[in-house]
């Protein structure tokens, strides 16, 4: 084999070593993170938590206690009775709650591989389950209005167990 060829060939190697460790850095999106990291993330998600009560705090969701209705039937049944422009202060609070609770679930997902404890996953899915399940109810609020139908069931309490794991390590984490 000439000097030639093999120059070439170690060249070539040298080229596929470099794309192939390039490409493993783009594939590792956060090669490391830091405690720091984790705390801004779980103060942020502890401060989405506590708007989350201050918007349902500012929000009528008065309704009779036998009906155990949440603030989307309670919503429904208003703009029935008045229309929906008498109650938009109360549309848009419903959507910063949707808001809200979006990102709350983008940033506990982000903080997931950084978790020390095990039931932070459990509240995690118990999350995602109540935001999937409430969002898919408002966005279908105003399809149920014009058809006259009602809401479909679904509604269940927000989730403690997330708030818990959350509580437990922002504790861990301090």
């Amino acid at each position: 084999m000439s000097a030639e060829r093999l120059r070439g060939l170690v060249i070539g190697a040298v080229v596929v070593a470099a794309i192939a460790l390039g490409m493993s850095f783009v594939a590792l999106k956060r090669p490391f993170t830091t405690a720091g990291e984790a705390q801004v993330l779980v103060r942020k998600i502890s401060g989405l938590l506590l708007e989350r009560e201050r918007i349902l705090s500012e929000l009528v969701c008065e309704s009779d206690a036998n009906t155990q209705q949440d603030c989307l039937e309670f919503y429904l049944v208003q703009i029935r009775k008045d229309g929906a422009a008498l109650h938009a202060s109360q549309r848009r609070g419903l959507s910063r709650l949707a808001a809200n609770q979006v990102a709350m679930l983008a940033l506990a997902e982000a903080y997931e591989p950084m978790a020390k404890r095990e039931e932070y996953a459990s509240g995690l899915n118990e999350l995602r389950e109540y935001v999937l399940a409430w969002n898919e109810r408002w966005n279908a609020l105003f399809e149920v209005f014009m058809a006259g139908g009602n809401l479909p069931p679904g509604h269940s309490p927000f989730p403690t167990t997330f708030a818990d794991a959350l509580l437990a390590e922002r504790a861990g984490l301090e």
